[in-house]
């Protein structure tokens, strides 16, 4: 660890966090583990929580003042303007030539992680955008399982075709680490969708190449408390999230002028599907066309697994016998 480091910031992490307190040290032990030939910081937000989480970067900012720099807020900032009112806060602060993102319920598993990433970025200029796979910790299974979002066997530029539809699930936001000038030149109507890690990975997309690293770097948290998945189990949020997204897949459809409209179409049915399953209602969400398209033998996977988890002995062992991959 060096203290007054006088070499230029390199990366600039980006954390927000709010009442995170049983997971802050993992996301945080994932920063300062990180092996690097340049300097970096992590930007810590904490807004505001009551959980005891502002006591616990307060004491990581004082054991590694060269790389945690900690805003505590006495006001919750996302209740007055949203993440774009969070991003007010953090930005003027930014040294780094590059970004990357982990909220404070997530974390870094790879102490190489910002090496690589960078590596890659400082040899191959038109790249704005480098992805990683990850691994998924699910809360309430206490399950750990392989993304594997973009399904590819080996680590490439990927096309733009796979960035949009990510075909496997979401693409881990904590994997990101993109160039500072991709967040100085969003637009608005990027800025005003209710999330910022797709909008933003799509903006960079149409600006650069986009490269994907297979090797697992991150751990994305499901589930956990306050977490976003959480949190669109509410009706009235879940819709929300469903028709801001929709108006900023129309924005980008437009800006793209629709060359790329079948895979906006995609992703609007797929938004669609996990609106009636994130807020339980199982019937409409058969009936969606992105549900309609999986295989038949998907659809019946996961009817039964709806059905399952209504009855946890049963849910146990066939999560027991999908693990073990056994066969009847």
């Amino acid at each position: 660890m060096i203290i007054d480091d006088n070499r230029p910031v390199m990366v600039t992490i980006r954390c927000i966090t709010f009442n995170q307190a049983p997971y802050i040290r993992q996301c945080l032990d994932g920063f300062v583990m990180q092996k690097t030939n340049f300097r970096f910081e992590a930007i810590v937000h904490d807004d505001a929580s009551t959980d005891g989480t502002a006591d616990i970067v307060r004491e990581y900012s004082e054991k590694y003042p060269d790389i945690i720099r900690p805003i505590i807020e006495t006001e919750n900032q996302f209740t007055i303007g949203g993440f774009q009112q969070i991003n007010k806060m953090i930005y003027p602060l930014i040294r780094g030539k590059y970004l990357a993102d982990c909220e404070g319920d997530d974390y870094w598993t790879d102490p190489l992680k910002l090496q690589k990433q960078v590596d890659y970025l400082e040899s191959h200029p038109e790249c704005t955008l480098t992805l990683s796979n990850g691994y998924g910790y699910i809360e309430k299974e206490k399950l750990t399982v392989l993304l594997n979002p973009i399904p590819i066997k080996e680590s490439r530029v990927i096309t733009m075709h796979e960035v949009l539809k990510e075909k496997n699930g979401l693409i881990p936001t904590a994997s990101m680490l993109f160039r500072k000038e991709m967040v100085e030149s969003e637009p608005d109507w990027c800025l005003r969708a209710p999330v910022g890690d797709r909008p933003l990975r799509m903006w960079c997309a149409i600006n650069g190449t986009v490269y994907y690293d297979v090797t697992p770097m991150v751990t994305y948290r499901k589930g956990s408390i306050g977490s976003f998945t959480q949190r669109v189990t509410n009706i009235d949020y879940a819709r929300s999230i469903l028709d801001n997204m929709n108006v900023f897949f129309d924005a980008f459809d437009e800006y793209t002028k629709m060359e790329y409209h079948e895979d906006v179409q995609y992703m609007k049915d797929r938004e669609e599907y996990l609106f009636y399953s994130r807020i339980g209602d199982l019937r409409s969400s058969y009936n969606c066309a992105f549900f309609k398209s999986y295989p038949h033998s998907k659809q019946l996977l996961i009817k039964l697994k709806s059905f399952l988890i209504q009855y946890p002995l049963l849910y146990i062992l066939y999560k027991t016998l999908k693990k073990f991959k056994c066969r009847f």
